[in-house]
């Protein structure tokens, strides 16, 4: 599953990235240097990856972590909706193994400033929120091994940050 998600998220990322134009491999039947073949292909070996999991301790679950030094990127939920688009438009089920892909645009401590902090940080960098215009969302609290928060607290303190 962790493989067959790097496919389809790698192939993705291309289609949704600018790219460089291709160096000019030579025309064909034309020996080619071999000094240039091997540092094209050292570039290649040393390319440095776009996505590190995560462990999670869950089974059946896992997290994928884009790395941020990799440039151009594109948003992560541009990817992921270019995913779900392929699956509703063209019925193209790439993903056979994953059952869900939910995108986490942030991750903060359980304390509620944190929280509020992030959803800041989250609706400010939306491409997709119009001026004006307040969001539809949904809270879905479920804490383990947490006594400090309350769940109505919590609710409570998104709704009046995001209305």
């Amino acid at each position: 599953a962790i493989r067959d998600m790097f496919n389809v998220l790698n192939a993705l990322w291309e289609d949704l990235t600018p790219t460089a134009p291709a160096a000019d491999q030579g025309a064909p039947g034309r020996v080619s240097d071999p000094a240039a073949d091997v540092a094209r292909e050292m570039a290649t070996l040393t390319e440095k990856k776009r996505f590190f999991v995560a462990q999670t301790n869950c089974p059946g679950t896992m997290m994928l972590r884009v790395n941020n030094e990799v440039q151009p990127q594109p948003e992560m939920l541009q990817v992921v909706n270019a995913m779900f688009n392929s699956v509703l438009v063209g019925g193209d089920y790439t993903t056979r193994y994953v059952a869900r892909c939910l995108p986490c645009q942030l991750v903060c401590k359980a304390e509620i400033p944190k929280m509020l902090q992030g959803i800041s940080e989250v609706l400010s960098s939306s491409s997709q929120l119009g001026k004006g215009r307040v969001p539809s969302f949904a809270v879905q609290f479920k804490k383990r091994q947490n006594s400090t928060l309350d769940r109505e607290e919590v609710i409570k303190a998104v709704a009046d940050h995001v209305s």
